[in-house]
This record gives structure tokens, C-alpha cells and sequence, in this order.
């Protein structure tokens, strides 16, 4: 994904919804997570999938 087509997403099946109400959202999900000592990580699934993956690889790493 370019940084235009990101800066200029909107929800597929809501176009009223725009990448920062979701990201509003994910960020509250974080701070509560957080809050009740969970661990939180942000995958969306328009990120690329080697970018996933390694999000969730150095999570893993991390943890053992």
C-alpha cells in the first residue's frame, strides 16, 4: 500500500469511516489493554503480510 492510498483510505463497507476513526479506536483498545496488563499488538489486514508476520515474530521473541 502507498502512503497515499493509506493517507486516503476509507472503510470498504462504510466510506463514512476513515483510517483515523480505526486508528482512534485501536488506540483505545491499546490504553486498556495496557491498562490491565495485557500485551497488545496492531495488525490490520491491509498491512502486508511480512510485515505481519514480523510484527509477530519479534512479539514472539520478546516474550521467551
Amino acid at each position: 500500500m502507498t502512503t497515499e492510498e493509506y493517507n486516503n483510505w476509507y472503510h470498504p463497507f462504510n466510506k463514512e469511516i476513515k483510517k483515523e476513526d480505526l486508528e482512534e479506536k485501536d488506540h483505545l483498545k491499546e490504553k486498556i489493554a495496557k491498562s490491565n496488563n495485557y500485551d497488545y499488538i496492531i495488525i490490520w489486514d491491509c498491512d502486508e503480510l511480512n510485515y505481519s508476520i514480523n510484527i509477530v515474530n519479534e512479539y514472539y521473541k520478546k516474550k521467551i
